[in-house]
């Protein structure tokens, strides 16, 4: 019986073998085109050889080169925002222009902050730059690249040593230590300091201190944590989400000393829970420095706070935000999906009146209101005094 290959069949057939045969030089001969994949619902460019070009307008002078160890390709150029630049980012703290730089068509501007509200231009010039940025990175977690000073790792079980952390508890001075350069600040740590040395004795280095470490050699006097048994970490102003870096530095030293914050935040969110001392969970500072006393006595307790060490490595992670920020431009959907505009750029960084950002300290004693003697006679015969 023979069969018979209908002249449909045969059309079918050799659609197929083209098929085939373009498939083959697609895959075969275009190898080196840069291409797309799929990944979820993100589409990713497989080029990250391609360095994308970062600028940034007045770029801090510490900062280095940020995508020295990203995984995709950018470069940093420092400069003045130009229609030919397609990101740019800027350090919002110095934005005091009286009046905001021309947005070409198309381009991202990304506003980059590590400091809290307290640290910018006044909300006068803020509101000035409504209606350009795109993105934000800050340690804020509402930002859309979130930026912060540390991170946590954990240890594999099997290389976790159950290591004595504090052999040198009972030598370390019964004193709390900060380095501290900015003293009239909107968290009036100072004036909280003074009311804690009262309680037990405080170290202060810098220029808000008698203490010396000169800046060329910090990273050896940050080492001085460890003769101490308590680190104070207290932010400049007490506001949301912000940790000073302070208190990370602690955890990169692995220090011996029992950190100590005092801001309006959920530290758990960002530090191992029960490794440091919160200041907002003390009625007053009495409470907060009998409770020090004790752990300074009792190393059973003190050692408690240490159980991270075991479980934990912290690392700087200054450029992390800077990483992401390469991937998502390396990402043309990504970057495409995600270009919105912040309206007021100011009230997300300050809040309003139906969002407090950032508060003023209550955790102070009251200032004694002086009277002259008059004021205080009258008050002992009648009860007042004159107004």
């Amino acid at each position: 019986m023979k069969w018979r290959i209908s002249k449909r069949q045969k059309k079918t057939t050799g659609v197929i073998i083209i098929s085939l045969v373009i498939y083959w030089i697609l895959t075969n001969k275009l190898e080196n085109i840069p291409r797309l994949h799929f990944s979820g619902q993100q589409v990713v460019r497989q080029d990250v050889n391609e360095s994308i070009p970062i600028y940034f307008y007045r770029k801090q002078a510490d900062i280095g080169n940020p995508f020295r160890d990203c995984k995709f390709k950018c470069h940093l150029v420092d400069g003045m925002t130009n229609k030919e630049n397609d990101v740019v980012v800027f350090h919002a703290p110095t934005l005091y222009e009286n009046s905001p730089l021309k947005k070409f068509r198309g381009q991202l501007w990304v506003y980059h902050s590590m400091e809290p509200p307290t640290l910018h231009p006044e909300s006068e010039k803020m509101q000035r730059w409504r209606n350009l940025f795109n993105w934000t990175i800050s340690y804020r977690r509402d930002a859309d690249i979130l930026h912060t000073y540390g991170r946590f790792h954990s240890i594999p079980a099997n290389k976790q040593n159950q290591i004595e952390t504090l052999s040198t508890w009972s030598s370390q001075l019964n004193k709390s230590v900060i380095f501290v350069s900015h003293c009239p600040i909107a968290s009036k740590r100072m004036e909280y300091i003074e009311v804690l040395n009262h309680l037990y004795d405080t170290d202060v280095y810098g220029d808000c201190g008698k203490l010396i470490c000169p800046k060329s050699e910090y990273g050896n006097c940050l080492y001085k944590l460890n003769n101490y048994k308590f680190a104070l970490a207290f932010e400049n102003s007490i506001c949301r989400d912000y940790v000073t870096e302070k208190m990370f530095k602690a955890y990169w030293i692995r220090t011996s000393a029992i950190p100590i914050g005092r801001g309006q935040t959920q530290y758990d969110i960002f530090l191992p829970p029960k490794s440091y001392l919160d200041t907002s969970t003390y009625p007053t500072t009495k409470e907060l420095t009998a409770h020090m006393w004790n752990l300074s006595t009792n190393i059973t307790e003190a050692s408690s706070y240490f159980w991270w060490k075991r479980n934990y490595v912290s690392e700087e992670v200054v450029y992390e935000g800077f990483c992401e920020l390469c991937r998502r431009v390396h990402d043309p959907q990504l970057k495409k999906k995600y270009t919105g505009i912040y309206r007021d750029i100011n009230a997300w960084l300050r809040g309003n009146n139906d969002i407090n950002i950032c508060r003023t300290p209550t955790d102070l004693p009251l200032p004694v209101k002086k009277t002259n003697f008059v004021q205080r006679l009258l008050k002992f015969l009648f009860g007042k005094t004159q107004k």
